[in-house]
């Protein structure tokens, strides 16, 4: 129902804290971001409605809650996230709990039409979307990616020209959740290949929330994390980097 939709989407965006760069705008630029890239490639003819759905409610929601600090920072400081997740991927595990949180309210529920087994696939595709939004995992994401590059590159390509209805691969569930990783994971890092206005913007907002990150590291007597040290932290040779090894090498790989 409409009504729900509009709940949820209040209900997430009430839930995301005031951060400069983690916050609820960052939450739904990145699940326009993923629209747009699903919808260019052709992919929404390849996922089921429910996990396109489902893959954009994870968008909407994947930073919710965030506290302004990473994960290295809460295994540091044993912080009760890390302690509660066990030192793996605690901010992700809890962006998906508080998703659904929000999906277990009445008047959220925008899956109170779905028949059990409807729920459990867009259960698997939301925490399979967010969990890979960790950093942890991009540089295996990385070869994944090129892994199927070099295995369904002929199949890809016809799928592209408009040649073929489907990518064969992708008709396994499996592999379709990893494509849907990879287009939550591509989206949430997509900032440098937004038009350079928007680009600098975002790298002004980041480069502000890990300054505060790192003075909290400092005042708690941590040592400061890499990049987050506001009086050494310079803004063009941090995004050079991370357009160049980090951001360039996952969506030029998507793109092929």
């Amino acid at each position: 129902p409409m009504s729900a939709v509009k709940s949820f989407l209040t209900n997430i965006s009430g839930l995301y804290l005031d951060n400069p760069y983690h916050n609820n705008k960052h939450g739904y630029d990145v699940a326009h971001c993923v629209y747009r890239l699903v919808t260019i490639a052709g992919l929404n003819g390849v996922f089921s409605h429910l996990e396109f759905f489902s893959l954009l409610l994870a968008a909407v929601g994947h930073d919710v809650g965030h506290p302004g600090v990473n994960n290295v920072y809460l295994v540091k400081a044993k912080n009760e996230l890390a302690l509660r997740h066990n030192d793996r991927s605690p901010l992700e595990n809890m962006h998906c709990s508080v998703i659904y949180d929000v999906l277990n309210k009445e008047e959220s529920n925008v899956f109170v039409g779905l028949s059990d087994g409807q729920w459990r696939e867009a259960r698997k595709v939301i925490l399979a979307a967010v969990l890979g939004t960790d950093m942890s995992h991009h540089f295996e994401q990385i070869s994944k990616i090129k892994l199927f590059q070099e295995v369904n590159g002929e199949d890809t390509a016809a799928f592209c020209a408009g040649e073929k209805d489907t990518i064969d691969i992708l008709s396994e569930e499996k592999e379709r959740y990893f494509i849907m990783e990879i287009c939550l994971h591509c989206a949430d890092i997509s900032n440098p290949y937004k038009p350079f206005k928007i680009c600098s913007q975002w790298a002004e907002l980041i480069v502000e929330e890990f300054a505060r990150q790192g003075e909290r590291e400092e005042s708690e007597g941590l040592e400061i994390s890499p990049m987050m040290d506001r009086k050494t932290i310079q803004l063009c040779n941090m995004q050079m980097g991370f357009i160049e090894f980090v951001v360039a090498p996952l969506i030029i790989g998507f793109v092929q």
